[in-house]
């Protein structure tokens, strides 16, 4: 790394003592101050462990090793980037530490790269805070940068995010790895009202790794047929063949989490996080219907303050067969009430729905008997008190 004049702030920095003697090895820099924000458009400058070059937005870090102290920087950043930056590693000795409180790690206006062939350990120490925050996306790893992140909050949080591009993409062979039991606030992705949720905004692939206890998230390879496949020459005796049964998917909701997991990945990012109320999970319906790939019609009557749900083959409206009549697979649950019409029967319910923010929300086991209701039940339901989450097959 070329050696440049230190950077006028943190030159004034050490000059008025802001960096006190601590606990802290020699070698560690103390972030006390402003002085690795560089979304003012700063010059060219340098300090133990990183080089900020001004006309490529592009942040060096080679041997750094940084913490930001307890009581300092609280609702900020360690470090603080412009829109279209990049974060370049080198070695493997780069690490960053934040005691503060919702003291974030990485923090970028917009568009933000890692690249390069280091590595970055990330811990933050309160729950408010991410280990990288980004406003606006997209947020790229490349190359074979390999972020590790020990989290107290959220491992990557993306606010506001628009569009339908991909806002988290992991390419080439880039790695950011977690550990398991944060996977309830690991990736997050919010979005103005106006915006769908976007099947593709997390462009990459979750590996599990049960024994490490670790979630590795690397590029996404789509699976393809080898071309040269052949089919069997003759067709299987059908008569003494037994049909495996349909595997089933897992999926886990957590409290306080807006991210439904399927198999291990995030498979939806709900508006609204699943909460509890009078000692019931409430969940929210329309998520839970899209995620579990329940084929229904969801339609609301604002007058009742009624949600129906009902099977494609039903008519959306009435509840009832186009052709003769007969009352088909759905339910209608409206809203503070304590029963809900299912399968043309009034069905207790253990609590009723609620709404929050413009979202109905069920509760956990109204939620079983609504897939019952939909001939789609689930299985092997299962509730961690410790992490409050809840994991069912499907």
């Amino acid at each position: 790394m070329t050696k440049k004049p230190i950077c006028g702030l943190l030159t004034t920095a050490i000059l008025l003592g802001a960096f006190p003697v601590s606990a802290f090895a020699a070698d560690t820099l103390r972030i006390t101050n402003w002085m690795m924000d560089f979304r003012s458009g700063r010059n060219d400058c340098e300090g133990d462990g990183w080089e900020w070059d001004a006309d490529s937005k592009t942040l060096t870090l080679e041997d750094f090793n940084a913490v930001v102290p307890e009581g300092k920087m609280e609702n900020q950043a360690a470090i603080l980037l412009p829109d279209e930056s990049t974060v370049s590693l080198k070695g493997k000795n780069n690490e960053l530490l934040t005691e503060s409180y919702h003291c974030c790690g990485i923090y970028g206006e917009g568009e933000l790269y890692f690249s390069g062939n280091g590595k970055l350990k990330i811990t933050t120490e309160s729950y408010g805070a991410s280990a990288i925050y980004v406003d606006h996306g997209p947020l790229i790893f490349e190359d074979k940068v390999e972020i590790t992140v020990e989290p107290e909050g959220y491992v990557i949080y993306v606010s506001e995010a628009k569009g339908k591009d991909p806002i988290i993409s992991l390419q080439d062979r880039a790695k950011v790895i977690f550990p398991t039991d944060c996977t309830d606030r690991n990736i997050t992705v919010t979005h103005k009202s106006s915006v769908k949720p976007a099947d593709n905004w997390m462009d990459f692939s979750e590996e599990i790794d049960r024994d490490e206890k670790t979630v590795t998230l690397v590029k996404k390879v789509e699976k393809t047929a080898p071309k040269d496949e052949k089919k069997p020459e003759t067709e299987p005796d059908k008569e003494n063949s037994k049909e495996e049964p349909a595997k089933k998917n897992e999926y886990q909701i957590t409290i306080g989490s807006p991210s439904i997991l399927k198999n291990g990945t995030v498979a939806y990012i709900a508006d609204e996080a699943p909460y509890l109320s009078n000692g019931y999970t409430m969940l929210p319906l329309r998520a839970l219907l899209k995620v579990t790939e329940a084929d229904v019609d969801i339609t609301w009557d604002a007058a009742t303050k009624t949600v129906s749900v009902r099977t494609k083959a039903a008519d959306t409206y009435t509840g009832r067969d186009r052709n003769d009549g007969v009352f088909t697979k759905g339910v209608d649950l409206q809203i503070g009430a304590n029963d809900m019409i299912c399968v043309a029967n009034k069905v207790p319910l253990f609590t009723p729905a609620e709404t929050k923010n413009g979202r109905t929300f069920v509760s956990l086991r109204d939620w079983m008997q609504i897939l019952d209701a939909l001939d789609q039940p689930a299985s092997d339901l299962t509730w961690d008190t410790k992490t409050k989450t809840v994991r069912f097959l499907k």
